[in-house]
């Protein structure tokens, strides 16, 4: 029928547990459930990983409710970041997608003194660090620029990110991440003062758009914190508005070492954090234990009004477990999504259920 949604069935190689696996796992992780105290959770979850990796010399098979258009669209994609994906085990064009194993700590300042010796000035155009926020201020007809030399290593893949929030001024006013730069030369990622669209580009006496203004859902509005991600993988840089990928692009070599801000004329702005993170590889196994944890973490917090007696109630030995082998399959999908090369499978088509079964040896 020409309305019908084409259910595509594909068989990975460690997707989805045959139903005997996932049982054995779980009243395996049920005998170990005495282990799973606050001292003993990863203990347990790097069991649990280690089985559940240990599927994936099985045909197995998971069903994706996907129409052809959003398979193509998703097989698109998948092009663009195969290389990445395959080799470094997470995406780079998904915000998400790379663990906190694979991010190793270069720059950081969250601003609450001027321990890395930013410049502050106390004339027409204003900087101050205090209290977990450095203030820019311009109250002329001048942009403020406030950077420093942070000499991140370019052969390396890193992200740089910062929250910055626009405070007050002309609602066109330019609100900018800039990096690689020296003087009288810039790459740059900004908003508007409005929150309502962002431009990348670049400075040398003038400015060169990689992208021109764009209208843009994803940027929070005057009065409110935002979160420019600039991420460097391989060849290609990718960028990121509150964790949205908005543009990607080739990787082009810094022209210096300056990494800052820069305030419109006549506005204020509030710069709340900078991190520099450089990225490496993450094996399987440390990504799916990584995701897990950081998961199980956030799911036994108690709730601000969650009462003792339910919280006791869902955070017990046989739920968490339960919990554990939900996340590790969500990690297993996950990564066996970005592995998947679509031009060496086999198909065979069901005409009685009408679906396609892509088999990947």
């Amino acid at each position: 029928m020409k309305n019908k949604i084409l259910l595509i069935t594909i068989s990975l190689l460690l997707t989805a547990m045959a139903a005997s696996a996932q049982i054995k796992l779980v009243d395996k992780l049920k005998k170990k459930a005495s282990q799973v105290l606050e001292g003993q959770l990863e203990e347990v979850i790097d069991d649990f990983v280690d089985d559940a990796l240990s599927t994936r010399s099985m045909k197995q098979e998971v069903n994706l409710a996907t129409d052809l258009h959003n398979f193509s669209e998703v097989s698109a994609q998948q092009e663009q970041s195969s290389n990445a994906a395959s080799v470094y085990g997470w995406n780079p064009m998904v915000y998400s997608a790379i663990p906190q194993v694979a991010k190793e700590p270069f720059f950081s300042d969250d601003f609450v003194k001027n321990k890395n010796k930013w410049p502050e000035h106390n004339t027409k155009l204003k900087s101050k660090i205090s209290n977990g926020v450095m203030t820019i201020e311009s109250v002329t007809n001048a942009v403020h620029e406030i950077s420093k030399k942070i000499k991140i290593p370019q052969n390396n893949n890193f992200e740089i990110e910062a929250q910055i929030e626009a405070v007050n001024g002309k609602l066109a006013g330019s609100v900018y991440l800039i990096w690689g730069s020296s003087s009288g030369f810039a790459y740059g990622m900004a908003f508007d003062m409005a929150g309502s669209a962002f431009t990348i580009d670049r400075y040398s006496g003038e400015y060169q758009p990689y992208i021109p203004w764009t209208v843009c859902k994803y940027i929070a509005p005057q009065g409110s914190i935002n979160k420019l991600t600039v991420r460097k993988v391989d060849e290609s840089m990718y960028f990121f508005i509150n964790e949205k990928l908005v543009h990607a692009m080739p990787f082009e070599n810094f022209k210096g070492d300056l990494l800052g801000f820069i305030a419109p004329p006549n506005s204020l702005i509030k710069v709340h954090s900078l991190n520099v993170t450089l990225l490496k590889k993450a094996d399987l196994k440390e990504s799916i234990t990584a995701y897990v944890t950081e998961k199980i973490h956030d799911w036994q917090k108690r709730g601000k009004y969650e009462k003792t007696v339910d919280y006791t109630k869902r955070v017990n030995e046989e739920n968490r477990n339960i919990q554990a082998n939900i996340y590790t399959q969500e990690a297993v999908n996950y990564y066996a999504s970005q592995k998947m090369d679509y031009s060496v499978c086999t198909n065979s088509y069901d005409p009685d259920n009408e679906t396609f079964k892509l088999i990947f040896e």
